[in-house]
């Protein structure tokens, strides 16, 4: 998959993040891998993070799927997904994304368990926005 987080072609959230979790369970394997998704994932998170700070109502989908996956993750509910309270949970995952190989493998475990979330509710997520735009007769 190419991913061109920064160009912002539009992104298939499902299968990236279950990408990440091929790349991460690699890692934690001690096997060679690129890296290329993972670090993807944490481009996208870091560059949700800081339209949040620019607009606090930007991308409320992607607010939502991480939230709920971190939520699902380490049971932690987010008051209020959106503006600072989000960017302090998701912005430290993102730092871990840019280098898996130097995190304990309980920590590579707990990253795993988070993207497979994000791959679930983003799956869910995309699945209730193409049933509201059937045309209901």
């Amino acid at each position: 998959m190419g991913i061109e987080i920064t160009n912002k072609a539009k992104i298939d959230l499902p299968n990236l993040a279950i990408e990440v979790v091929e790349e991460l369970e690699r890692t934690r394997k001690g096997m060679r891998t690129d890296l290329k998704s993972t670090k993807g994932l944490s481009e996208l998170i870091k560059n949700h993070a800081d339209s949040i700070k620019k607009d606090p109502h930007t991308r409320l989908d992607y607010s939502l799927i991480f939230s709920d996956a971190y939520y699902s993750t380490y049971s932690v509910r987010i008051s209020k997904p959106t503006g600072k309270n989000l960017i302090q949970y998701i912005e430290p995952i993102s730092e871990k994304l840019d280098s898996p190989s130097d995190l304990k493998d309980e920590e590579i475990k707990k990253l795993i368990e988070f993207c497979t979330a994000i791959s679930d509710y983003a799956a869910l997520h995309k699945e209730e926005v193409d049933n509201l735009k059937r045309p209901h007769f």
